[in-house]
């Protein structure tokens, strides 16, 4: 049964030499199922995972989560999964059943996951997004409609997660923040699905409890978290207000908030937040999404575990080859509002009947179109199609066709 769903991935792996150069080798991440011999192993890899994450200088009972989750109804054994990376266990995912209550008070049934927990010697070296894309798939093949979560909300939209409050889905308390995700796990999933999300009541861990469970596992120093102060001192004075304004005593408090909603806040203009990702950087702390970066453009889109390749980028366009379930896209951000008049033309190319690549979805500042080195539809011109008179012919009636349909249009 564990051998049938076992998946095994290539990844790069960095071992660091005393010189402080990194040599690259090869290295396997096996994902498997958790087996009742894993329990206590997994229970620790998670609490030095989470040991001074966030506000939190110690664990903040995500390794009790786990212990308890396994023997509760809404546990989801068929996705538990751990990762190994050439044998040793470093990481782990678990997933729950979770519902949305909608205004009708009926209960749709959806996945929640988490926690996702990566040991510190092995976080960005591929063991999360392995985890993240193995068990997101395993997840459609046993029919679940969709996976909503709390989670970091400028990391989980590059696997096609989107704020949860774009499907009209809020907290149970009727509140929304980016924080707050989710992903249909097929088209339309969640069309017509709108309300308040539940999950169940053992993720809101007791502190007692915590400190209890905690006392069965060897003493660990508290982390002496980087204090906010380490990024306002090389603010302007309205940034800094901001964050004081939002109670933000540790930098790595930020990764509760989204780059859009720190944006939001007054006082934090686009220049404060290039400053911020800068220091940020620096700090070795986790950078935060711009409105336009590519990443939350393909997730407003629901492009699911898309895998992006940068094209290029210049002027404010950027262009990325994408693929996503078998299917092969290019993506065009357009940062300058002046070039976004891009979309309209594609849009009025359309209305008018006018033959021409197809927009297969946009945002605001951003359109998805067909990748044609992958297509059966389209091609590339090529020289010989200058001495071709045929070609000839169909370009000569495309623009008859176009200066046709514009006249009538313009008139």
């Amino acid at each position: 049964m564990y051998e049938t769903s076992d998946a095994l991935l290539r990844k790069p792996k960095l071992y660091e030499n005393t010189g402080g150069a990194t040599t690259t080798m090869t290295s396997t991440i096996r994902i498997r199922l958790e087996k009742p011999q894993d329990y206590h192993a997994v229970e620790e890899l998670t609490r030095k995972a989470f040991w001074g994450c966030m506000n939190q200088p110690t664990c903040d009972g995500e390794h009790l989560l786990v212990h308890k989750l396994r023997n509760l109804p809404s546990f989801v054994p068929e996705l538990d999964f751990v990762a190994e990376v050439d044998g040793q266990l470093a990481g782990h995912i678990i997933y729950s059943i979770a519902g949305v209550i909608t205004p009708d008070d009926r209960e749709i049934e959806v996945l929640n996951f988490g926690p996702i927990s990566v040991l510190p010697e092995y976080k960005r070296s591929g063991v999360g997004t392995a985890l993240m894309r193995h068990s997101v798939l395993e997840a459609q093949k046993l029919g679940y409609r969709a996976i909503i979560f709390y989670g970091h909300p400028d990391y989980y939209p590059r696997f096609g997660f989107n704020r949860a409050s774009s499907f009209g889905i809020t907290s149970e308390n009727g509140k929304s923040f980016d924080a707050l995700m989710a992903m249909p796990l097929y088209d339309g999933a969640l069309d017509g699905v709108s309300g308040r999300y539940i999950y169940d009541k053992v993720y809101d861990t007791d502190p007692q409890e915590v400190d209890e469970f905690d006392q069965t596992f060897p003493p660990k120093e508290p982390v002496v978290l980087p204090p906010i102060k380490l990024l306002t001192e090389r603010l302007p004075e309205n940034a800094k207000r901001a964050m004081n304004a939002h109670k933000i005593a540790y930098v790595s408090q930020l990764q509760s908030y989204s780059g859009v909603e720190i944006l939001s806040w007054e006082g934090i203009g686009e220049q404060n937040m290039v400053q911020i990702n800068h220091i940020l950087k620096e700090l070795g702390q986790p950078e935060k999404l711009l409105p336009t970066s590519h990443i939350l453009q393909l997730a407003q889109m629901g492009v699911r575990l898309p895998v992006v390749q940068k094209i290029r980028q210049k002027a404010g366009i950027a262009v990325h080859r994408v693929e996503s379930g078998g299917a092969h896209y290019v993506l065009k951000v357009l940062e300058n509002p002046e070039d976004r008049r891009e979309i309209a033309n594609y849009e009025m190319l359309a209305a008018l009947g006018i033959p021409t690549l197809p927009m297969l979805k946009h945002t605001a500042c951003a359109l998805l179109l067909p990748d044609v080195e992958h297509s059966s539809e389209y091609r590339l011109g090529c020289e010989a199609d200058l001495s071709d008179p045929k070609v000839a012919t169909a370009i000569a009636k495309w623009y008859r066709k176009l200066h046709g349909k514009g006249r009538a249009y313009l008139g």
